[in-house]
């Protein structure tokens, strides 16, 4: 019955909760160091007030002293988060030169559809070094998949098909003579990305605690990197730091630059699992989070840190019959006075056979498995119930196969 209602997707907003709360408890992670963060704050944004462009964020001015500035220390790839779906000024030709030429930076643009104009890509870029700034949010608003990749619609304003992080990542690999393939799946009959020994395979319509999943484009689970908080796993340096030349060229030479917003009043902010309540405070700026991203890709490749990823179905319904059968039989078992012990400590493993999966990369199904459990042991205490109710009233003798059980 729980199988049943787990499928028809009743326990999804549970099992996604269950989820966060289980990403919430992993142990903390290292920083990145191969990725550091220019943050345009507001008080940059006032700084630049007579230069900037109504409703924009970063001036061609400073756009083209923070790319002088990258390039002359070496930054490996810089990916610009900022939307610029407008011509450089005629006093910045220079910076347009720099935005064709630089085969080392990644712009952005958003895809459009029906629903959605969209954000052309800056003119003066190349499409080869374009990526997508489109992310997937669940029903709730919480970004908890990532998206590599995409077939834009012929039509789409963005014809980038890879997102930004995904064109970051591979750039930074590809001179590490790490270099992108396709890998055939024969059973299924799919191309996955592949980069190194990691094949990343895409979500279906039934992943973990997904069902009738939209799994258009090449999605995959996005595993967070976690240090003390969600944003402080990469370094970050705010972008008058950087032109007033406060911070060391060598924080910049051999990284993954990103160039992101993280001012309030541009809204560039995202749920996450670690989200705690519904204000500003608790979401994540979008340059963070497509340093997740990167981060993610280049940590399965380079460390062998595990993507997130699901058993199949009858994997799953083996896990949940496991449990149920288990806990009831030591229930049956046992002694009534001690059987709510057993249900506790049966369920205490089980959370943590979850979140030790989890850090190992295995997201099982905790909440249909901890009914399974309640819902046995429930049973079986109103079994017993019922038996000593038939015992006292019915004048069924004490000396039952029961009564030790009792």
């Amino acid at each position: 019955f729980l199988i049943v209602i787990q499928q028809l997707s009743l326990l999804q907003g549970l099992e996604l909760k269950a989820f966060d709360h289980l990403m919430n408890r992993r142990p903390v992670e290292f920083p990145d160091s191969r990725l550091i963060v220019v943050e345009v704050t507001e008080k940059d944004i006032e700084a630049q007030q007579s230069d900037l462009r109504l409703g924009t964020s970063l001036s061609d001015r400073s756009l083209k002293q923070l790319l002088e500035i990258l390039n002359s220390s070496q930054a490996k790839v810089i990916g610009l988060d900022i939307h610029r779906d407008f011509s450089v000024a005629p006093d910045y030709q220079d910076l347009g030169t720099l935005l064709q030429e630089s085969e080392n930076l990644v712009a952005v643009c958003k895809a459009s559809n029906e629903d959605d104009p969209g954000i052309s890509p800056p003119p003066e870029v190349p499409k080869h070094n374009l990526g997508f700034s489109d992310v997937v949010a669940d029903r709730d608003g919480v970004i908890r998949r990532h998206l590599l990749a995409f077939n834009p619609d012929p039509t789409s304003v963005c014809s980038a098909s890879y997102a930004l992080s995904t064109q970051l990542a591979m750039r930074y690999l590809v001179a590490k003579q790490i270099f992108p393939k396709y890998t055939e799946d024969q059973t299924e009959g799919k191309k996955y990305l592949q980069l190194g020994d990691v094949v990343f395979r895409s979500l279906t319509k039934h992943t973990g605690s997904y069902h009738n999943l939209d799994d258009s484009g090449h999605q995959i689970m996005l595993n967070y990197r976690f240090h003390k908080s969600p944003e402080d796993f990469v370094p970050q340096v705010t972008l008058s730091e950087v032109l007033n030349g406060k911070i060391n060229p060598d924080a910049f030479k051999g990284k993954i630059v990103l160039i992101g917003v993280t001012a309030p009043s541009r809204e560039d902010y995202f749920f996450t699992p670690y989200s705690k309540g519904n204000d500003i405070e608790d979401k994540t700026p979008g340059v963070i989070l497509h340093a997740h991203m990167v981060s993610q890709i280049l940590s399965a490749v380079l460390n062998k840190r595990p993507l997130i990823q699901d058993w199949p179905a009858w994997a799953e319904v083996v896990w949940i019959w496991g449990w149920c059968l288990t806990v009831g039989l030591v229930c049956w078992r046992c002694k009534s006075s001690i059987r709510l012990g057993v249900l506790v400590l049966a369920l205490s493993i089980l959370y943590g056979s979850c979140l030790g999966l989890l850090k190992l990369g295995y997201w099982v199904p905790l909440v249909p498995s901890a009914l399974a459990v309640v819902v046995i042991g429930g049973f079986i205490v109103l079994y017993d119930i019922a038996i000593l109710y038939a015992m006292r009233y019915k004048g069924i003798p004490l000396n039952t196969p029961y009564q030790g059980r009792l």
